[in-house]
C-alpha cells in the first residue's frame, strides 16, 4: 500500500499547528522527519515525486464533509438537499450566483 506524499501546503499546516502550541523546535523536527520519510520512500521505491494536490484530503473525506455540512446547516434551522454537479466550470460560475 502506497503512503501518500505530503504537499507543501500540508507541511506548512503541520508546522503551523504545532508552532501555535509554542513548540517551534519540535515543529522543525517534525517537518524534517516528514521530508526524510518522503525521500526514503522515493529512493527505496525508485519513484518520482508526485504532488497529490492541495485538495487531496478533501477528496478523500468528501462524504464526511457533506454529512458534516448538512448537520451543521440543519442545526441552525436550514432545510438542505444536495445534488452533485456533473461538471464545475471554474471560469463561468454565473449559475452559482443566482
Amino acid at each position: 500500500m502506497k503512503q501518500p506524499i505530503q504537499s507543501e501546503d500540508q507541511k506548512t499546516t503541520l508546522v503551523l499547528s504545532i508552532g501555535e502550541q509554542q513548540h517551534a523546535k519540535r515543529a522543525g523536527n517534525v517537518v524534517a522527519h516528514a521530508i526524510l520519510r518522503i525521500a526514503y520512500y522515493l529512493l527505496t521505491r525508485k519513484e518520482m515525486y508526485v504532488d497529490l494536490g492541495e485538495d487531496y484530503f478533501d477528496k478523500q473525506r468528501e462524504q464526511f464533509i457533506v454529512r458534516h455540512s448538512l448537520r451543521r446547516l440543519e442545526s441552525i434551522g436550514y432545510t438542505v438537499s444536495f445534488q452533485k454537479l456533473k461538471y464545475l466550470d471554474p471560469v463561468n460560475v454565473s449559475y452559482l450566483t443566482t
